[in-house]
């Protein structure tokens, strides 16, 4: 039986996310956090509902432990995953859900712009 390589990652990134909580390595953990968002964005298996809202939140963990001063290039990172999480989400209303998108995806503009 082959295991999906979301659901090993997922693992993984649970365990690392409790290896630096214990270090107390906040940049650390805000990486792992943002990493499992994706994670959950991009999972095939459970309700495709719970994985946004799951990615939702540990993208906003991840935001509160990094501000954007720290690690602009990661907090950009973060926010285009929360705007990601947002538009594919299927819970709640889905024009609050479009905004919110938008904002994230602005917010990381401020930092990721195109270079000419």
């Amino acid at each position: 039986m082959n295991v999906d390589p979301r659901e090993k990652a997922i693992e993984h990134l649970q365990a690392a996310i409790a290896a630096a909580s214990a270090r107390g390595d906040p940049a650390e953990l805000a990486y792992y956090q943002a990493k499992l968002g994706t994670a959950y964005t991009q999972r095939r298996q459970g309700k495709a509902a719970e994985n946004f809202q799951r990615a939702i939140e540990h993208y906003e963990r991840s935001l509160a432990l990094q501000p954007r001063e720290k690690s602009p290039d990661d907090w950009a990172a973060a926010q285009n995953g929360l705007g990601t999480a947002y538009m594919k989400r299927l819970d709640g209303d889905k024009a609050d859900n479009m905004e919110r998108a938008i904002e994230h995806f602005r917010n990381a503009l401020q930092v990721r712009t195109r270079q000419g």
